[in-house]
């Protein structure tokens, strides 16, 4: 069976030799270098010790310094599989995804006219570079040169012109011996319109600068033509699709762009034909351009094959910032290991051949070697245009980020583009809250701008302005007996405002004797109930770190509002993120960074004598994970009945300070605390660390009783 030759060179494309005959050998990975698409290996055809096969990805073919076998991806399968040519072309194809062209006793016809036009388009370059040199193009040599192009550059692209003549080049090529089929077929001429009583073919381009575009074999296959009158319908005019010619899966400059990064340029991928031009004739030989359309999947494909990593760089316009963006988006859904776009922001309503005329090539080079990665283009793209001033609209632009990471293919890819774009929100929250929590805009519940006073973090801010004697009264009853709160002017800050771990302005310990920082923390002032249920949430993590991970979005949504034990928590995270938390030691030393030696040795002390069996080090991890979100939602859910019951009290004192009011702010405290007990299997932590050993086995036997697979049973349908 004969298959078409156009079908073999894009099945040869769409095949790298590297996947082929990565399926057979093992690469080594001292001589390999897969960036510029050179590998090594031991030979499979022969056995030898040190790898001698080597492979040239990008030019397609191999070569065994030991027994000296060479060939295409075509020999390899057929060598290695024993299979005919066309059984090996069937193979490749399915594992393409490409259909065979069926036995067609008129294929050889077809092919005959393919090379029929590719001569009709060689002959017509030859002629548009004649004409550049006559007097018609007077206009068009001036245009070149005022765009910085030297002669040198306008042969090696062989520039040429098309008058202003409506059948100049037709007419030519017909005496030479081209149909006006041939020449209508190729996309050089258009047919004639009955309707405006024309008879014969005319030429497409006219009065236009020329640029041939050639596939990567090097054959002409089409044409782009600039305009040189302003009243022209399009600009630029690209041919139509021919057989020879399919817009989408060309890029101009393919073929020299190749053997360029096979020296090791960077591939760039710019607009338009003048910006590729200008790139190679400054230095930068890897430069190509789609056919002025936004980027196709097919030429990302061909990008990917001549390179890892090519940097984009189009107009610094909006136009070009949102072509950026959906080349972007385009590439999700194909990114691999080490398979992903960079890139180079042009400065505003500059394109590159701006940058190189006015601030020389060295202003480009800086721009392409600090070409930004894909993700950081969408994450500035999601994160400058989000509003996180409130739940809904961080709520959006959560979903908008997921909705991206998504769309990656590749699964170990996808989770690391979750894992970056939930480090980068954590982040940015967690900034937002804090520049907050220091006096920013607050919004308190009832929609209120927060001002002057008690600040509090996010849009949690409570009500201002209560009567003094009434205020007092509510805080003296919302701190435990034992723990008094501190004086209103206590206004020491947290310990990522500066304080180093050993200057922390209060004493770290958690006896009983340490009295917390009466810190307005939303609505909630820290008590020693709260602390010690923080405290042995994080001892359970430094327990397991593995948890961290496997249970990351649980950890970060579980409310911490101890100071320094909030801190603690974006420390583990941080330096989970930054791959630190392996193993206990490892994750401890990383921690000391944030608070002291003392402060985790009495954390964990305080936390011990309650901790459950399924939180000490000796514990399975599933079992340690099970136990962390049991507790970490019975914390979640105390700190909620514990918030609500004092925003309650505290909206009392806004009506005056009768004893009344106060009165009933603590029955509703009392019934909160009730209601709290009764919603869990765990009793109120009220009392927390008056008895020990009570609380001990209280929290033993809630984790002995596994809450959470009576509840699995009990769901619907559930055996």
């Amino acid at each position: 069976m004969a298959f078409p030759p156009a079908f073999l060179d894009e099945l040869k494309t769409r095949s790298p030799l590297s996947d082929i005959v990565g399926r057979k050998v093992t690469w080594d990975a001292r001589k390999s270098n897969p960036s510029k698409g050179d590998y090594w290996a031991c030979c499979p055809f022969h056995g030898e010790k040190s790898p001698s096969f080597h492979i040239l990805d990008r030019e397609g073919f191999y070569y065994c310094f030991g027994c000296h076998e060479k060939g295409s991806v075509f020999d390899f399968v057929m060598k290695t599989e024993n299979m005919s040519f066309p059984e090996t072309v069937k193979m490749l194809a399915s594992l393409a995804g490409m259909p065979v062209p069926e036995d067609d006793p008129r294929a050889a016809e077809r092919e005959e006219k393919r090379r029929g036009l590719a001569e009709a388009m060689e002959a017509a370059v030859r002629r548009y570079r004649t004409q550049l040199g006559g007097a018609r193009a007077e206009e068009a040599r001036v245009y070149l040169a005022k765009r910085g192009l030297t002669p040198e550059t306008i042969d090696r692209f062989e520039i040429g012109f098309a008058p202003n003549v409506r059948d100049g080049l037709t007419q030519e090529l017909m005496e030479a011996g081209f149909s006006a089929a041939t020449l209508i077929e190729a996309g050089l001429a258009a047919a004639p319109d009955p309707n405006r009583r024309e008879t014969t073919p005319y030429d497409r381009f006219r009065d236009r600068i020329m640029f041939p575009i050639r596939d990567p074999r090097g054959r002409c296959i089409g044409f782009g033509g600039r305009a040189m009158s302003t009243g022209k319908y399009a600009k630029y005019l690209n041919s139509p699709e021919t057989p020879l010619f399919h817009k989408g899966r060309t890029l101009y400059n393919h073929g020299p762009a190749r053997g360029a990064v096979g020296s090791g340029a960077p591939l760039i991928v710019a607009e338009g034909y003048m910006d590729v031009i200008a790139l190679v004739q400054a230095g930068f030989e890897a430069a190509v351009a789609p056919l002025g359309t936004a980027l196709t999947e097919d030429q990302l494909a061909h990008l990917w094959r001549m390179a890892d990593e090519p940097v984009i760089a189009l107009d610094g316009d909006s136009s070009g910032l949102n072509a950026a963006y959906r080349a972007a988006e385009l590439a999700l859904p194909s990114l691999g290991p080490g398979k992903t776009l960079r890139f180079a922001l042009m400065p505003a309503d500059l394109d590159p051949d701006d940058v190189l005329a006015k601030h020389g090539r060295g202003a480009m080079a800086q721009l392409i070697d600090g070409a930004i990665p894909l993700i950081e283009l969408l994450w500035r793209r999601e994160s400058a245009s989000a509003r996180l001033d409130a739940p809904e609209r961080i709520a959006a632009f959560e979903e908008a980020l997921r909705a991206l990471a998504v769309r990656v293919g590749h699964e170990g890819v996808r989770k690391n583009y979750q894992f970056e774009f939930n480090r980068r929100r954590f982040e940015l929250l967690r900034e937002r809250n804090s520049s907050r929590g220091r006096g920013g805009d607050n919004f308190n519940r009832k929609g209120g701008k927060a001002g002057g006073g008690r600040q509090g973090r996010g849009w949690n801010a409570p009500p201002q302005g209560p009567a003094e004697e009434t205020r007092r009264l509510v805080e003296a009853m919302k701190a435990p007996p034992s723990e008094p709160p501190m004086p209103e002017d206590d206004n020491r800050a947290p310990p990522w405002e500066g304080a180093a771990p050993s200057e922390a302005p209060w004493d770290p310990s958690f006896g009983d004797g340490w009295t917390p920082p009466a810190e307005d923390l939303g609505p909630i002032l820290v008590d020693a109930a709260t602390r010690r249920r923080e405290s042995v949430l994080l001892t359970l993590l430094l327990n397991h770190p593995d948890i961290v991970m496997r249970r990351r979005f649980e950890f970060e949504e579980t409310p911490f509002v101890c100071p320094q034990l909030d801190s603690l928590k974006y420390a583990i995270i941080s330096a989970t993120l930054a791959g630190d938390s392996s193993d206990k030691s490892q994750l401890e030393s990383v921690l000391l960074e944030t608070v002291s030696a003392d402060f985790l040795s009495d954390m964990r002390t305080s936390a011990e004598p309650v901790l459950p069996r399924a939180g000490r080090p000796n514990a399975s991890i599933e079992a340690a994970e099970a136990c962390f979100l049991e507790l970490s939602r019975f914390h979640a859910t105390e700190l909620t009945w514990l918030m609500e019951s004092e925003e309650f009290a505290t909206a009392l004192c806004e009506g005056g300070d009768e004893e009344g009011d106060v009165a009933q702010a603590a029955e509703a405290r009392l019934q909160a605390a009730h209601a709290a007990s009764a919603a869990t299997d765990l009793d109120d932590e009220a009392q927390i660390g008056a008895d020990d050993t009570e609380l001990s086995q209280r929290l033993q036997s809630f984790v002995d009783a596994q809450p959470w697979i009576k509840r699995a049973k009990r769901a619907p349908g559930a055996a």
